[in-house]
């Protein structure tokens, strides 16, 4: 993916889908498998992730971490997992969003990729460098990636919104952190408890969040079949 959607996916986000989305995709009883199609790797209802994004994305991450240093051998197939999470899941909300009203205007899109550096010669945005490295590159057109883009960023802005209306009660707080003190093998390691009490409130409040994107998640699936092109993967 750009460097922009690598940048932005909070981990907190990549790590639950990557749990709950398989479980839910699973324990629904709606997962089936056909050879009908050499077209997707997964659809749910009409909604569809084609081989060629996913293969296109699957590289572009590897990619990604390549360069940060990260040997992708071993993890490989832990990536390729995330990389289909995060496309379903990216599906899933961004519909979701639409159908609350929420949307990404056209200013939004065209801000994201003249911010790209990628996309600049002699330090300006050259929009002939964006056409050829999205080709070439990404084996897509423009308004492919611009979609795609797009659908990222619905999906970004409605989990924000899920996780900013997951509030955290302080006495759930002071509960949760007292059990994590009592847990500890010395508690006066804690040299400020005020952050500590912080940190279990962020912490709180991203498990309520997960537990609210497991609720839509699970309420897509359970209102569209889900059909697993395995041999496309």
């Amino acid at each position: 993916m750009i460097s922009w959607m690598n940048k932005h996916k909070k981990l907190f986000f990549v790590g639950t889908t990557v749990m709950f989305l398989l479980a839910t995709l699973v324990g629904l009883g709606s997962y089936v498998t056909t050879k009908d199609t050499e077209s997707y790797v997964l659809k749910i209802g009409d909604r569809g992730i084609s081989t060629k994004l996913y293969q296109q994305t699957l590289n572009s991450k590897l990619d990604y971490y390549r360069n940060q240093g990260v040997p992708t051998e071993a993890i490989e197939p832990q990536i390729k997992r995330m990389v289909l999470n995060d496309l379903v899941t990216d599906a899933i909300f961004s519909e979701t969003a639409q159908q609350y009203g929420m949307m990404v205007p056209d200013y939004e899109i065209v801000s994201i990729i003249k911010s790209q550096p990628a996309f600049f010669t002699e330090g300006k945005f050259n929009n002939q460098m964006y056409y050829r490295l999205i080709m070439d590159s990404y084996k897509m057109s423009p308004e492919e990636y611009e979609k795609m883009l797009r659908q990222s960023l619905l999906s970004e802005k409605f989990k924000k919104l899920v996780t900013s209306a997951a509030k955290v009660l302080p006495d759930e707080v002071e509960a949760a952190y007292q059990k994590e003190m009592k847990g500890m093998k010395d508690p006066k390691s804690v040299k400020d408890p005020e952050a500590k009490k912080r940190e279990v409130a962020s912490n709180l409040q991203n498990q309520k969040a997960a537990e609210l994107l497991t609720y839509y998640v699970r309420k897509y699936v359970a209102a569209n079949k889900v059909v697993d092109f395995k041999e496309n993967l």
